[in-house]
Order: structure tokens, then sequence, then C-alpha cells
């Protein structure tokens, strides 16, 4: 009997896939927060980090994405924005242009 388990060991075919977490410092993740952010959505995972120690856990959401891009208004925030005299934007204008209307 302990043969025949440890024979069926031998043989048993392990199809494991390892997903590794990447470490991505603060400094990282500052100058190319929208690549991490772009490769997260892909489904990559990363572990932030903050003087050497883990800090956080960078991974996808569980809900779906919106299914048109050009309507989430943080995603097209740059093709909608326009310039504003330093310090007389108003919280209405922001409002306005990521959310449209008046």
């Amino acid at each position: 009997m302990e043969a025949e388990r440890l024979r069926a060991c031998v043989y048993f075919n392990f199809n494991l896939k390892f997903n590794m977490v990447k470490t991505v410092t603060m400094l990282e993740f500052r100058q190319d927060a929208e690549g991490i952010l772009r490769r997260i959505s892909k489904g990559e995972r990363f572990v932030l980090s903050h003087r050497g120690r883990p800090a956080a856990r960078l991974e996808p959401i569980a809900t779906s994405a919106p299914s048109d891009p050009a309507n989430d208004p943080f995603v097209a925030i740059a093709r909608r924005a326009t310039r504003s005299p330093k310090g007389k934007t108003r919280h209405q204008d922001i409002d306005r242009i990521l959310y449209g209307g008046k």
C-alpha cells in the first residue's frame, strides 16, 4: 500500500504556477505611477516598500473596470482639463471638468 502511494506521488504531474510579486519602492512608484497602475490593471501584483520595508500591497480590485475608459473621469482627465491661473480653481470648476455639466 505504501509503495503504491509513493509510486503515485512520483508520477503525479505538478502544474503549479507561482506568481512572483515584484517589490516597488516609493521612488519607483512616484517616477512611474501611471505605468505601474497600468500593469496592475492587467493583473500584476506589487508590494510597495517604504524605507526598505513592505508598506502596502498593490493589486487589481475585484470590481470590473469601466467598459469605456473615455467615460472614466480619472483615466481621461488630461484630455478634458483646462488651464487655470494658479490658486484660482474653484471646487465647482474641478467638478465640471471631471464630471461635465454647467
